[in-house]
């Protein structure tokens, strides 16, 4: 998917960093449902990225509900970002 066809602040944000991605030389990998043999390669692979941040903050900006981003899965992300619209007393 280019840029022209992502979400407002994907778009903003720019997809160039996803060229220098370390994740694009494992297509095979089960990025977006990992499985839990491919777990914790795919948390290596983002370790050593070196867009791992920018990979993170298109995550965060679009709380994407899946796979793993930045080397976070959905929960780990969720838990980054605080809740919006709720109350406290």
């Amino acid at each position: 998917m280019d840029s022209s066809t992502q979400p407002g602040p994907t778009r903003r944000r720019g997809h160039r960093w996803r060229h220098r991605a370390a994740c694009a030389a494992y297509p095979s990998l089960e990025w977006i449902e990992p499985s839990s043999p491919h777990i914790g390669t795919c948390r290596s692979i983002c370790r050593a990225c070196p867009v791992r941040r920018e990979c993170l903050a298109v995550a965060l900006d679009t709380r994407e509900p899946w796979g793993i981003w930045g080397g976070l899965d959905p929960r780990e992300r969720r838990e980054l970002v605080p809740h919006q619209g709720t109350l406290t007393r």
